[in-house]
């Protein structure tokens, strides 16, 4: 199956930690029930996880975020298209908020953030009754869109997807994006001009 790298493929690798009501616990022992802790304050529940070896290789080679260089505490890697928080007073200008999504493949040039090498990389799908933001060690991420996504799924995951939300059958788009702004990679480079002149 061929994927777009720019589609909203939401993956974050093993090891990634992800804040619950019981502490920070590692995206792979997640299961259904389990609540994380989002942007808008309150802990929801899990509604489906899933889990894939992705041949991440070319456009779809992981993107590393090396410890610090935001918010987050230890290093992380996600697939490219998979949006964090960013938080900055240029951005308040510019947009008219302090807090914009930002997809990590469009953070390249930030020192701190590179192309994984080509490799195998186990990764992991966290599905809520709504799109979110999770606390993925100190750095605000995003969990999986099926309205965006789906079409990445397996046939397996797919249909475990639709057996948990069948409005999604018909095309209903009941995964809201997150109340912040999703900045293109021409206002990501823009806004990286910006920050960088200070």
């Amino acid at each position: 199956m061929h994927i777009n790298a720019r589609a909203a493929f939401s993956l974050s690798r093993s090891g990634t930690r992800l804040r619950t009501d019981t502490g920070d616990r590692h995206i792979e022992d997640l299961q259904v029930g389990d609540r994380l802790l989002c942007m808008d304050g309150a802990f929801h529940s899990i509604r489906w996880t899933g889990r894939r070896k992705v041949n991440a290789v070319g456009d779809l080679a992981p993107v590393h975020i090396r410890a610090g260089t935001f918010s987050n505490r230890r290093d992380l890697m996600f697939t490219p298209a998979h949006r964090i928080r960013i938080s900055n007073l240029w951005a308040e200008m510019v947009f008219g908020t302090a807090s914009v999504l930002v997809a990590v493949q469009d953070l390249l040039s930030v020192p701190g953030v590179s192309r994984a090498p080509d490799q195998v990389v186990d990764c992991h799908h966290v599905l809520l009754d709504t799109h979110q933001m999770v606390l993925s060690d100190g750095l605000w991420s995003e969990t999986l869109n099926p309205t965006q996504s789906i079409d990445t799924l397996d046939r397996r995951a797919l249909s475990e997807v639709l057996s948990t939300f069948p409005v999604l059958e018909s095309g209903v788009q009941g995964h809201t994006q997150p109340g912040l702004p999703t900045l293109s990679p021409l206002e990501v480079t823009d806004l990286l001009k910006l920050i960088t002149r200070q």
